[in-house]
């Protein structure tokens, strides 16, 4: 491959440098396809008419390809995006029970699972309102005021109270 210059060694040890440089990011999930599989994971324990969780997935999908346009979501995790998008849509579609009820699982997975800490969630939150609601320009204020923030204001606490960062 290389006229013998460099030892196959050579070669895998630039690759893992290369790769761990890439945080192995090589071919990652879009923001669309990490919401899929959030809401996949909500589904068998929701009781959500077939025609509103449908819509949930659909204003999902519009918030991450629309996070695509702004520069501040290309330095963010895939989850970080989805996780923005679900919440915002949620406050935006759902009744208060179902707000309640779903703000509740995503804390839950919140805490499983190896998300970014919840002010990255709450300033891409706010950053994906203002792209979609342009005119109203959403403070990132605004948007822990809403009800479903109850669950992920507890999730802040607790990461805050722990030390977590």
């Amino acid at each position: 491959m290389c006229s013998h210059f460099y030892t196959v060694e050579e070669i895998e040890d630039m690759e893992r440098t290369l790769l761990i440089g890439l945080s192995w990011r090589c071919h990652a999930p879009t923001a669309h396809q990490v919401g899929m599989s959030i809401l996949s994971l909500l589904l068998p324990y929701v009781d959500i008419p077939e025609a509103n969780w449908g819509i949930l997935m659909d204003e999902m999908k519009y918030l991450t390809e629309l996070a695509v346009l702004e520069y501040y979501f290309s330095t963010q995790r895939a989850s970080t995006i989805a996780l923005a998008a679900i919440f915002n849509v949620i406050n935006d579609t759902s009744t208060k029970e179902r707000k309640e009820l779903l703000g509740s699982f995503l804390s839950v997975m919140m805490e499983c699972f190896d998300f970014d800490h919840p002010n990255q969630i709450a300033a891409a939150r706010s950053r994906l309102k203002s792209l979609a609601n342009p005119k109203i320009g959403v403070q990132e204020e605004d948007v822990d005021d809403k009800s479903l923030d109850d669950s992920m204001k507890t999730f802040k606490e607790h990461a805050l109270g722990n030390g977590s960062q």
